[in-house]
């Protein structure tokens, strides 16, 4: 079986417009012979059958079809265009004949049946891709599932319970709403203020010492720790978590780009825009705020937490516990022993031992206009 696809043919285009088949559906047809016509909105192209066989339609002359969508599929045999008719009617693609069936994408039928979206009320242009769904979701706000009860476990959605419910947790559900196999059930603070509120449609349950007895019912599949500031509560509710055997999820912005051959721990928040250089280690329960840039052969411990706009150059090693502030520069090869704080603005031209703080002194004068 071969399926025709239209590839992307111009960077301008979103879809093409199939202007005319040159072949009948169920006809034989032969590697090369003209299939059909279809138009861009910079041109027009021919596309040619890729292999022998018979041909199935699917799509009606004057369809506005995706690019690298199905419009077509060549089969061995009479018996096999029947099969591959009634898969792409299934699928939700629709048929040569306009049998009035909604014109979607596999990926998208699968999506939308997951999120429990009518289809009918997608916006399109012509076919329903994945992407006309997710931002059906987007716009309604509805890009994680339905929450499950307690108990249920479905092996599609990881079910996320986050850990405090301050800035940080408005950082991290944020993140985690990008992904649509997951689903944060709640969050857990000991603020009793927050309790019955909530953060993007994540209820605020209760108290972070319930978080046993939410994992003993079996509410939620995994956890993480929201704290972007207190590196001694981060660190101890991060190791609560694994005393009890809760698996720590990591929430990494879409934004952020990992290179090839970085390793990265479990329960780490890395924030919009940042950079993980190729072959760069990251451990376990970091805070990594926007815009950092983590270059190549850095080795980083865990529970560090680290303010926006920090930049290692190649070959940094960070010891854990470190707490950087905001705009931070480290030049190559340096060491920064754990449990160091180093100063927003400061620029480290040499190693940081063990404790330590590295301050900056700014003199800053201020008068009057």
């Amino acid at each position: 079986m071969t399926e025709i696809v239209i590839p992307q043919l111009d960077a301008n285009s979103e879809s093409v417009k199939l202007v005319r088949w040159e072949v009948e559906d169920g006809a034989d047809v032969s590697r090369g012979d003209q299939l059909c016509t279809v138009e861009t909105s910079k041109a027009i192209y021919e596309v040619e059958a890729e292999e022998s066989g018979v041909v199935v339609l699917l799509f009606p002359e004057g369809s506005v079809v995706s690019f690298n969508v199905p419009i077509a599929c060549i089969v061995a045999g009479r018996e096999e265009a029947a099969q591959y008719r009634a898969q792409g009617r299934a699928a939700g693609a629709k048929p040569a004949d306009g049998g009035g069936e909604v014109s979607v994408t596999k990926k998208a039928a699968e999506l939308a049946a997951k999120h429990h979206v009518d289809l009918a009320a997608v916006e399109s242009e012509g076919i329903i891709t994945e992407s006309d769904v997710q931002a059906y979701l987007k716009k309604h706000g509805r890009l994680a599932p339905e929450r499950p009860a307690p108990g249920v476990l479905p092996a599609a959605v990881k079910r996320v319970m986050v850990i405090a419910a301050g800035y940080g947790a408005m950082q991290v559900i944020d993140i985690l709403m990008n992904y649509p196999d997951v689903c944060v059930v709640g969050c857990l603070d000991d603020d009793a203020s927050l309790h019955g509120k909530e953060i993007y449609g994540a209820p605020i349950a209760g108290n972070i010492t319930d978080l046993a007895g939410f994992w003993e019912e079996k509410s939620f599949d995994y956890a993480i720790v929201a704290i972007s500031t207190n590196i001694r509560l981060r660190k101890k509710f991060f190791e609560e978590c694994v005393r009890l055997g809760i698996p720590m999820i990591n929430a990494i912005d879409p934004s952020a780009r990992i290179n090839r051959g970085a390793v990265i721990g479990a329960g780490n928040v890395i924030c919009s825009q940042c950079h993980i250089g190729v072959a760069a280690q990251i451990g376990d329960n970091n805070f990594i705020s926007a815009h950092n840039s983590i270059d190549h052969h850095n080795v980083w411990g865990s529970h560090i937490t680290t303010g926006p706009t920090c930049a290692t150059s190649g070959g940094v090693t960070v010891g854990d516990e470190v707490k950087f502030g905001t705009g931070i520069f480290i030049q190559p090869g340096i060491t920064i022993g754990r449990e160091s704080i180093v100063a927003s603005g400061a620029i480290i031209i040499r190693d940081v031992p063990e404790r330590h703080a590295v301050k900056v002194r700014l003199q800053t004068e201020v008068t009057a206009l």
